[in-house]
């Protein structure tokens, strides 16, 4: 049912996403309110735990951030698994910290956790700049993740590109009828209904890698990299990836619990688990990497090795797993743009002049039109820059966290504009050098260098005006 040639596996495989669509509906309207009481219910009010948990699950299935881990698990094997215990113990001690510093400044929240606590610490100011700053990363985001979608349905449906379009724009079509519905409660139900489906993909991905093995001829140790990488590799992906995860407002959003499923202590630890089964989710997708055959380590192109890689567990599996995976990538684009298009307004909610939920379709229809503009072999590429402009709300959640950080930036906040030019300029010019797979993580300490400039150049137009 993958890389069909005819329309009848085409005319199935809408049918299948028609079905889920109505599923995802059905069970949304049965859960949600007809109304939500306030606006920023419809923004923040998170469901139960489980359907957070679900949330956060789901939201590791993204095609670009699974389909990384699929990638650099093969090139870089065990290592890989190194990277992410290293980061998954950094982001849980930081993510509790924020958590405990949030619940020291306000003893209810009712928006997000993360932007409430730069505005208590930081001032208006500081929130201003770096909501927008966010408004930024997840609309592209949102550009982004529509494009590899794109991308992906394409290689589908190769013979018939109208079929790719037409499901895309169902998926965008039932995303907003159930967003305009019930706001983020609704993503969660959506999430958690979908993680139905997402669970048996996992187990098949682990069939897959079982079937894949050769027990009997284990050539390649399990530190044998299949690509260069050295140290500032390994650095510059763990604090890319730990900005990622410690900044995400979407994260924290889910962490809005009713207040009966809220106890001292108990935020942190359900966070804790959350990372931890997400965690889970993405060892599991670089231990498919890793099951890989050696030949696909000489495709040069993401694009190529997702194609590729679909392509080989098709041949390993049963129709059955065949049906899962069809069934299940609809579920990744689901999960991810539902997620995306919500946090935007949340994040919108910060600013001066608040969104419409009347404007929902329009930012959608925005973020299609300039998917169009992405070729299929650079989503990749852009897609990890945007990640690693998180570094930027990285730094000033630092700030917020500790006094001798926020000592060093200057009180207004305005460089992270500077910052994220630098980072673009930096990006623009090396485009083709971020082309390897071994530069692609060193995005984050450029990101990371930007702004140690944009500070230190406004600290010094500070003094330059004292002394004038």
């Amino acid at each position: 049912m993958v890389f069909v040639d005819d329309i009848l596996t085409a005319f199935l495989g809408t049918a299948t996403l028609l079905l889920l669509s109505l599923y995802t509906l059905i069970n949304c309207r049965s859960q949600l309110p007809k109304r939500p009481a306030s606006y920023e219910s419809f923004l923040f009010a998170a469901g139960s735990r489980r359907q957070s948990l679900a949330g956060t699950i789901g939201y590791a299935f993204s095609l670009t951030y699974y389909g990384a881990t699929t990638i650099y698990g093969h090139l870089y094997r065990a290592w890989f698994g190194v990277f992410l215990v290293v980061v998954l113990l950094i982001a849980i001690m930081l993510v509790r910290t924020v958590i405990a510093n949030a619940e020291r400044c306000t003893a209810e929240s009712s928006g997000n956790i993360l932007l409430d606590l730069i505005r208590e610490r930081l001032g208006g100011s500081a929130l201003a700049h770096t909501s927008a700053v966010y408004l930024l990363i997840y609309f592209a985001l949102l550009v982004e993740e529509l494009a590899v979608s794109r991308v992906v349905l394409r290689d589908v449906f190769p013979a018939h590109p109208a079929i790719a379009a037409v499901i895309l724009a169902t998926i965008c079509v039932v995303i907003l009828a159930y967003v305009k519905w019930g706001g983020f409660r609704a993503v969660l139900i959506a999430d958690f209904e979908q993680l139905k489906l997402l669970t048996p993909f996992v187990i098949a991905i682990a069939f897959l890698i079982f079937r894949a093995q050769d027990f009997s001829n284990q050539s390649l140790p399990p530190f044998a990299m299949r690509a260069h990488g050295d140290a500032t590799t390994f650095a510059g992906g763990v604090f890319m990836l730990t900005a990622w995860i410690v900044c995400s407002v979407d994260f924290y959003s889910r962490l809005n619990l009713h207040h009966d499923s809220r106890s001292t202590g108990g935020v942190k630890n359900f966070a804790t688990v959350a990372l931890l089964l997400a965690s889970l989710v993405f060892v599991v997708g670089a231990a498919y990497g890793v099951s890989l055959p050696a030949e696909f380590s000489s495709i040069p192109t993401p694009s190529g090795f997702t194609h590729q890689g679909v392509r080989y567990a098709m041949s390993l599996g049963f129709r059955t797993t065949s049906v899962i995976f069809f069934a299940s990538l609809f579920c990744m684009i689901f999960s991810t743009i539902n997620t995306l298009l919500v946090t935007v307004f949340q994040v919108g909610y910060y600013r001066n002049k608040r969104p419409e939920v009347g404007h929902i379709h329009a930012i959608l229809l925005w973020a299609a039109l300039l998917s169009c503009i992405l070729w299929p072999d650079s989503v990749s590429k852009v897609g990890l820059f945007i990640a690693a402009l998180m570094v930027v709300p990285l730094c000033v959640v630092f700030a917020a966290l500790w006094k001798p950080v926020r000592n060093i930036f200057p009180s207004r906040y305005w460089f992270v504009w500077p910052a994220i030019a630098l980072s673009l300029a930096f990006f623009v010019a090396g485009f083709k050098y971020f082309s390897s797979y071994s530069t692609m993580p060193l995005l984050g300490i450029i990101v990371l260098g930007s702004v140690a400039a944009s500070v230190g150049v406004a600290r010094l137009g500070g003094l330059i005006m004292r002394w004038l």
